[in-house]
């Protein structure tokens, strides 16, 4: 793995060389269409399991060999891109969530194949990969099973059987959320990055179609400092008028580095203004230019 970042893999960075040849690539991007399942309202029965019919969200998703059950005695993971983290100060409620389906051989009781999260962040060098629950609610999420004693025990995990995503049928489209603000030395990291690890018993009773995951997103909340206010406000009337001919701005500046295409600014608003061609409120851009709000007011 390159650790330093540098696009170039020293002596110290190859752990091990393998040649591998015709073997099925493990993740795959899939629309689960052209399956030859049977579909059924949001999924599809293969002769090995059931599988989704459509992605959670959009129209692809990422999953462990679509159309096939994956082998007994696999491992192997998703990588996630690095992500920036903000400034510590900012943090609030900042979580990895996602969509997910899994089907995999497990009892019960626990014991058998298993799915789980990893991160690692850089402190200035990139820390070793560790093992994540996600947080469990009243309304569910959290891991759901164990693993079997065969699986190697994940850098992190708790001692004795680990908890993971498993279950003896699929689980539907379901999901999870990750705490990235309580995670260990978080405020002196610069950057995080997950994987999405998943095991198969050689000693399976049954290959079973894996882990299909969707809508991944990375949320910080943010801080709250204040409300800025532009008009009039009673606190003993039921109305107030403001003043004619008035004008204000609200100005600041957002640190964008480490955003994307993807990326979207919250903005919370109240306003009751005549409107039209007299009262008006606007958001603009660096360069002073008016953008336009989608029906969430989310730009």
């Amino acid at each position: 793995m390159d650790t330093d970042e540098d696009n170039i893999l020293d002596s110290n960075e190859i752990t091990d060389t393998n040649f591998l040849c015709n073997i099925d690539e493990l993740w795959q991007a899939t629309t689960f269409s052209g399956l030859n399942g049977t579909n059924l309202g949001g999924e599809q029965t293969m002769s090995y399991g059931t599988i989704p019919s459509e992605a959670s969200e959009g129209i692809v998703s990422v999953g462990t060999m679509p159309g096939s059950a994956v082998p007994r005695g696999t491992s192997g993971y998703f990588l996630l891109p690095q992500v920036n983290l903000p400034n510590p100060g900012s943090f609030n409620n900042l979580r990895m969530t996602f969509d997910h389906w899994y089907h995999l051989d497990s009892p019960a009781s626990g014991g058998g194949d298993g799915a789980w999260i990893e991160y690692r962040i850089n402190t200035g060098t990139w820390n070793d990969w560790t093992y994540i629950a996600p947080e469990s609610t009243a309304s569910g999420g959290g891991y759901t099973s164990t693993m079997s004693n065969e699986a190697p025990s994940p850098n992190g995990a708790p001692s004795g059987a680990v908890p993971v995503f498993a279950s003896p049928s699929h689980s539907g489209w379901v999901n999870d959320n990750v705490s990235i603000s309580s995670i260990s030395d978080i405020n002196n990291a610069s950057k995080i990055q997950f994987r999405f690890h998943i095991w198969t018993s050689p000693n399976a009773s049954y290959e079973r179609p894996g882990w299909f995951i969707d809508n991944i997103d990375i949320n910080n909340d943010g801080v709250n400092t204040g409300v800025w206010h532009h008009g009039c406000i009673s606190t003993t009337n039921t109305a107030c008028q403001y003043v004619a001919n008035s004008y204000g701005a609200l100005q600041r500046t957002i640190d964008l580095s480490g955003t994307n295409s993807t990326s979207s600014i919250e903005i919370d608003m109240e306003w009751d203004l005549q409107g039209s061609a007299s009262d008006n409120a606007c958001i603009e851009s660096v360069s002073y230019t008016h953008l336009t709000l989608p029906t969430n007011r989310e730009v």
